[in-house]
């Protein structure tokens, strides 16, 4: 496997200045580019909404202005939850022309699609759209990434033969959730004879940064990266796993584990499947941090971070006093929440994120 470079940037994660999400630290992200594409990477993913509408912005400046197009691969996505009216359409995709400076992508991607987005796709004509874009010479692949049923998918995957590719959440820990269905939706993708890009592979970093119970379960001297990597890496039909990178020395491991990556011992897999179902009975909130959620809060709440804080109190009960330090710090408490539901809309994991306020967040910082 040392050969494919089938790993891949996602730019949702970017390191930011002053905790502010919408403020990328270009000169960081510029380093950490520049590494990825030294080490003989090309792919990167960025999408519309992502950092507060920042990140195509600063892909253009990190990357496009300063490196030959023809040295990277590029890729964006229509976000179909954001068209209310005709002419978002157009508008969103000459944003993203000019935002990137691309020219073109070599990649792109009907975003989050489950089964209410794809009326939304249908009733606007996006697949017309991007299958006129592709023709036209300005999308060289067109796929799209999704969130929802495996029965959901084959429909949209048997209507639409066009599409090359599917971006799913693939990890050990949700393969077997009812909700998420990654094996399901996996399976799907292969039957159809799509290729299968892999998002999530860390579960939003749930996967790095194991308790001290779960890396004692998965070996002490394992890497839990390199765990979740090897998994996805291993299944047939993966063509490229992304992972979010937040400085650069996440650039560095993850390029440092992927070149020498290797599948799982069978020890090693027993061992992944045990951790799995030691997160799935201790982990309170199957967040991924995406950040979805947070651009439409009238509060202004931060409620990645709450959901953050709750699961590390469970996983760390040791630490509840430091973690009920920080949450005492936030500006906004889930106690503000006015429950008018934007966020579980937005929420690609289709979390019911006031209810999680409620039921979980404030019986553990606020009550």
């Amino acid at each position: 496997m040392s050969e494919w470079k089938r790993f891949g940037f996602g730019c949702m994660r970017l390191p930011v200045l002053d905790g502010d999400n919408s403020r990328i630290d270009i000169g960081q992200f510029k380093d950490m580019v520049d590494w990825f594409l030294e080490h003989g990477y090309r792919y990167f993913d960025t999408a519309y909404p992502y950092h507060n509408q920042k990140s195509e912005l600063a892909v253009g400046e990190a990357l496009v202005s300063r490196h030959q197009r023809d040295s990277f691969l590029l890729a964006d996505k229509m976000p179909v939850r954001l068209l209310a009216k005709e002419g978002d359409m157009e508008r969103i995709w000459s944003e993203q022309l000019e935002r990137t400076g691309a020219g073109f992508f070599d990649y792109y991607l009907l975003h989050a699609m489950s089964a209410a987005r794809y009326e939304v796709a249908k009733k606007f004509g996006v697949f017309e759209f991007l299958q006129k874009q592709k023709e036209a010479g300005r999308i060289r692949h067109l796929g799209m990434s999704f969130h929802d049923s495996a029965a959901v998918l084959d429909q949209i995957l048997g209507e639409h033969p066009e599409l090359e590719f599917v971006q799913l959440q693939l990890n050990y820990l949700d393969w077997d959730d009812p909700k998420v269905q990654s094996r399901l939706c996996y399976e799907t993708v292969v039957r159809h004879g799509m290729k299968v890009w892999v998002m999530e592979p860390m579960k939003g970093g749930m996967l790095a940064n194991l308790a001290p119970e779960a890396r004692g379960i998965l070996g002490g001297g394992t890497d839990p990266v390199r765990v979740a990597l090897s998994f996805v890496a291993s299944l047939p039909g993966v063509e490229m796993i992304l992972s979010g990178m937040h400085d650069l020395s996440q650039v560095r491991q993850n390029l440092e584990i992927f070149d020498t990556i290797a599948p799982l011992s069978k020890d090693e897999e027993e061992r992944m499947w045990k951790t799995a179902d030691w997160l799935r009975a201790s982990v309170k909130i199957g967040c991924t941090s995406c950040r979805y959620c947070t651009s439409g809060c009238p509060r202004g709440i931060d409620i990645p971070s709450l959901f953050q804080l709750a699961n590390q109190d469970a996983l760390f009960p040791g630490l509840h006093g430091r973690f009920l330090g920080e949450y005492q710090k936030k500006e906004h408490k889930a106690s503000e929440c006015i429950r008018c539901f934007k966020c579980a809309k937005a929420c690609p994991q289709q979390l019911d994120i006031p209810n999680l306020l409620k039921d979980v967040v404030r019986p553990t910082f606020d009550d």
